[in-house]
């Protein structure tokens, strides 16, 4: 059940590509496409049993963004594919503000 909910948020047309990996920050490239906003959420679909998590955490330029892995990133690569979904991360709640 909850591969297929992350499966049907998953945007088919935002796709990255893994530039590098540095424990569990992932530089990710969206080749020609707005990035996704901060806090938003990313799937890797990899070699692995389940799929990886990430979470934006700031924009590099205009076609890369540095995100964190909620996950274990053993045996992630480069060049590997990562996913937009349409959810925005749970992890913080939001700032309050008057």
């Amino acid at each position: 059940m909850y591969r297929d909910a992350q499966k049907s948020a998953i945007k088919e047309e935002l796709q990255g590509i893994v530039h590098a990996v540095r424990g569990a920050v992932i530089d990710v490239v969206f080749k020609g496409m707005v990035l996704q906003p901060i806090n938003s959420s990313l799937i890797v679909a990899y070699d692995q049993p389940t799929p990886l998590t990430l979470e934006v955490h700031s924009h590099l330029d205009l076609e890369t963004l540095c995100a964190v892995a909620f996950q274990s990133t053993a045996g992630l690569s480069r060049s590997v594919k990562v996913y937009a979904t349409s959810a925005m991360s749970s992890r913080c709640p939001p700032i309050w503000t008057p």
